[in-house]
């Protein structure tokens, strides 16, 4: 197996996760690349090295380099097909892979995808989102999901709890903590724009400096209400790790222990998590393309069952339904009797072009020709 990266790093975590004695599979070389072209030559140094024998190369890059490193490929008419397998790392295939790109269809691909097209709520929500971008990344499942998770716990805490957060939003300690604890510091909460600026301008306070209603209300107006010697003003939240320590928020682990118990249905399949909050119960879907047969499905994976085949149902290719008949197609071959040879010109002839050539792919490639209206040489 050969491994194309544009970084070294999963392939350490991959040895790191193995276990001696129990996988077979060999890493025989490594490229680390940053861009097609760098892809490009290493498979030629490949197919130096053995053009007709089967290479299995993990492809490990950003969606686009790899779709692009694909179509290079194909295109490439020194480098074989056939003989080439990739596996894609990660969740490229849930990206869109045009299907008018016929070079997709010319090799043998294998990825793994997330999403499940065939559920109603994948349909259903593809429906209503294409309006607005008709491709949906892996990514972007997972960024809608990992919403829906945040707002699923938090609405567990507030119907337990509804006024959970209250004293929180009325203090300002969500919004402007580190301005509040500025302004007391400083003194500025008085007379200065702290006062009554942030107080009413952004939280509905009145206009004045001094006596500015904020949300805490009080004699100094502004976001922390009250003044400075007051005991209950909230406490700011200093997230600058540069100091080697983090104040957390008095309601953080409330919120991590709810995030962990979020159960929900989403784009990505099944929400669930462990008390460690690692995610758990879900599904990879293991796809193939090859020559003949367009993206199937052909064995899932999750973490509790591991890997399970799937009886595939290989969808044949459709071919091209239009041929450009404004193009010159050339035709490559080799000369062996009888399929194409030399022709002997007889005596003061002079031949030329297709006309130099005899045999069985001759005749058929003339007669495809004439068929399809189209020019070949």
């Amino acid at each position: 197996m050969t491994m194309i990266v544009t970084s070294l790093l999963r392939l350490q975590q991959i040895y790191q996760g193995l276990k001696p004695g129990n996988e077979s599979f060999q890493v025989e070389m490594v490229k680390r690349i940053t861009n097609v072209t760098m892809a490009i030559d290493f498979l030629h140094t490949l197919e130096d090295f053995g053009r007709f024998t089967n290479k299995y190369i993990v492809l490990d890059c950003p969606t686009e380099m790899a779709k692009e490193i694909l179509i290079q490929h194909v295109r490439d008419i020194s480098l074989g097909r056939r003989t080439y397998h990739y596996l894609l790392s990660g969740l490229v295939m849930d990206d869109r892979w045009e299907s008018e790109i016929i070079e997709f269809g010319a090799i043998n691909i294998t990825g793994f995808r997330l999403v499940d097209t065939n559920r109603r709520l994948i349909k259903e929500f593809y429906d209503s989102w294409k309006r607005l971008d008709p491709n949906t990344s892996a990514q972007a499942a997972l960024m809608y999901d990992a919403v829906f998770v945040l707002v699923e716990a938090f609405n567990k805490i507030l119907r337990k709890k509804p006024d959970q957060f209250r004293n929180n939003i009325r203090r300002g300690q969500t919004a402007m903590a580190a301005a509040s604890t500025s302004a007391n510091t400083t003194g500025l909460t008085s007379n200065g724009m702290l006062g009554g600026g942030i107080g009413s301008n952004l939280m509905g306070g009145s206009s004045s400096g001094g006596n500015g209603n904020g949300i805490g209300g009080g004699n100094s107006g502004g976001v922390g209400g009250s003044n400075s010697n007051n005991n209950n003003a909230p406490r700011a939240l200093d997230c600058n790790t540069s100091k080697g320590w983090v104040n957390p928020w008095e309601h953080g682990d409330k919120i991590s222990r709810y995030l962990r118990k979020v159960e929900i249905e989403g784009l990505t399949g099944d929400i669930k998590f462990n008390d460690d909050g690692r995610r758990v119960n879900y599904t990879l879907h293991v796809v193939e393309m090859t020559v003949n047969s367009a993206m199937v499905k052909v064995a899932e994976w999750s973490d509790d069952a591991g890997l399970q085949p799937l009886s595939a149902k290989y969808v044949r290719l459709k071919p091209h339904a239009e041929i450009e008949k404004n193009r010159t197609y050339i035709v490559t071959t080799l000369l062996e009797e009888p399929y194409i040879m030399l022709k002997r010109p007889v005596v003061g002839e002079t031949l030329d072009s297709n006309d130099r050539f005899e045999g069985y792919c001759k005749d058929l490639a003339d007669l495809l020709a004439k068929k399809l209206g189209i020019n070949c040489k």
